[in-house]
């Protein structure tokens, strides 16, 4: 199809997505080739690939040994003496948050879910520095336009730290790429301070990562391009709500919603670090799941319920397979398969039609999900007492993915969507390649064709109506996916889904799963 759409610059805004490439990539053979059942161990074309080829500079390596640089950022006007235990104990705090063990955690630290999350193939490390005051005030950087996160802050830091630690950061730049592979700046302003002057509209006191693409590689004096950017109580903010009888929240004599952290039996609060989890996920290159565009009536096409859409529970299937944590089960033809839990078992499986040697094409991916490890405290407790629960049991997952590649090109100063192509070439001055699709409409090529999107096992899409997802959801032991919940279903390039597919059992090691054809 030959769609012409202006996409906006989205690499110019705060928030993330997608990174530079130089070689054309041809065509693969189709699924004829390949087996009717294999798990393939490289793709011709890869997410870092596309990744690059739309523009973005880096990304934080997703395998080996990585080092992260934590600076704790404290303000004239509002210092980290004010800080409930003071400079010392948030500062200790923050180290725990990012490297602690699970156990000193309320959950898990960003350190001990990555190294759970990739199976051991991602090992997060590093250090926190003393607390850097940059010239700019607090009030100063929310309310005045002259003055910016990346100008006022983050460069200065950057300085100091070279000079105070004479240290010209090398070992932070582990793919040798020119970028610090993972910097995240705590600062003291709470996320949600009520003072007037911490009130903007930019939301420049929140928890977010932050692109500077002025960011020069260097590979003696490593640049950025990107950074954390988080309030210190995001640690602090799981805990649950007083509810009366109906499930209602209870307000005290100010209108305020009566909230209680989790402590421990020092009544300290809980160290959390979902948000600082969910922020690095961007660094390693993956979007948020969840629609930018709900105001508009957008609606978000996972339910909720994963670390990149309301940051809870583990990664799902698609986002560990474009990280090379897992390299999915291929489904060619009508067969019976096993998948692990995905979870603890590293397997998934994807049904294309036909495979194309690529992870960035139309599929569905069948997962196994298991409110067990990393999923099983967001499945007992909503996270921060308001977020919504992951499954509570366990149960197969399919998505229908759309990850295809597209062709952009500029006319008169904008980008175009042009069509969707087989191959990656290097960026022009008029063309560029990248995953064409989001789950956010308007930075989609086609507004209603989704990156991923979670199958409800009924075949209703309640997500559409804005709706968290619940357990029903799943297909269960003896349910199926097939003509009766999803008659015609057809893939967003038109192709008809021949296959019906068959939960046949369910046990704590494995789901067995039938492919057959439809009549």
């Amino acid at each position: 199809m030959n769609i012409l759409k202006r996409i906006p610059l989205f690499m110019l805004m705060f928030i993330s997505l997608s990174s530079c490439v130089t070689s054309s990539i041809s065509v693969a053979s189709a699924s004829s080739s390949f087996a009717d059942v294999f798990v393939p161990t490289s793709y011709r074309m890869d997410y870092k690939t596309a990744r690059e080829a739309s523009g973005y500079k880096s990304s934080m390596p997703a395998t080996g040994t990585v080092n992260m640089l934590i600076i704790p950022v404290t303000f004239s006007d509002y210092g980290c003496a004010v800080l409930p235990g003071g400079c010392d104990k948030v500062r200790a705090d923050i180290t725990t948050a990012f490297f602690g063990a699970s156990e000193d955690t309320g959950w898990e630290s960003v350190t001990s879910f990555y190294e759970q999350s990739s199976y051991g193939a991602l090992n997060l490390t590093g250090e926190v520095t003393d607390w850097y005051q940059p010239s700019v005030s607090a009030q100063d950087l929310a309310t005045n336009d002259n003055f910016s996160i990346i100008s006022n802050v983050m460069r200065p830091a950057i300085t100091w730290y070279r000079e105070t630690y004479v240290d010209e950061l090398t070992r932070f730049d582990a793919d040798s790429d020119g970028y610090i592979d993972a910097l995240y700046f705590v600062y003291t302003v709470p996320a949600n301070a009520t003072e007037k002057v911490f009130l903007d509209e930019d939301l420049r006191f929140w928890a977010y990562t932050v692109y500077d693409n002025a960011g020069v590689a260097n590979y003696n004096r490593p640049g950025v391009f990107h950074f954390g950017w988080s309030s210190y109580d995001f640690m602090y903010k799981d805990g649950y709500y007083d509810r009366d009888d109906q499930g209602r929240i209870i307000r005290d004599e100010n209108d305020e919603p009566v909230f209680h952290p989790w402590v421990d039996e020092f009544n300290n609060p809980l160290i959390d670090a979902h948000t600082f989890i969910h922020e690095l996920g961007h660094f390693l290159g993956l979007p948020d799941f969840y629609s930018y565009d709900a105001d508009d009536g957008d609606w978000g096409s996972l339910g909720m319920l994963d670390m990149m859409d309301y940051n809870v529970g583990d990664h799902h299937g698609f986002t560990k397979s474009v990280l090379g944590w897992v390299y999915p089960k291929v489904i060619n033809a009508a067969t019976t398969f096993t998948i692990a839990p995905l979870v603890t078992g590293h397997e998934v499986a994807m049904i294309p039609l036909p495979y194309r040697d690529t992870l960035l094409d139309e599929y569905l991916l069948v997962e196994y999900y298991r409110p067990d490890s990393l999923n099983q405290k967001d499945a007992t407790l909503p996270f921060a007492g308001r977020y919504p629960r992951q499954f509570s049991i366990p149960g197969v997952k399919i998505y229908h993915v759309d990850a295809r590649v597209g062709r952009f090109t500029n006319r008169d100063g904008s980008w175009y969507f042009r069509d969707y192509v087989d191959f990656i070439n290097g960026r022009t001055t008029t063309t560029y390649y990248g995953i064409a699709n989001s789950n956010t409409s308007s930075r989609s090529a086609v507004p209603y064709h989704k990156l991923i999107h979670l199958l409800e096992q009924d075949g209703r899409n309640t997500l559409r109506h804005g709706y968290v997802a619940t357990n029903s959801a799943l297909f269960l032991e003896g349910q199926a996916f097939n003509e009766f919940n999803f008659p015609d279903f057809r893939f967003n390039s038109g192709t008809s889904f021949p296959y019906n597919i068959s939960v046949d059992q369910l046990t704590e090691t494995a789901a067995t799963i039938t492919v057959t054809l439809r009549s």
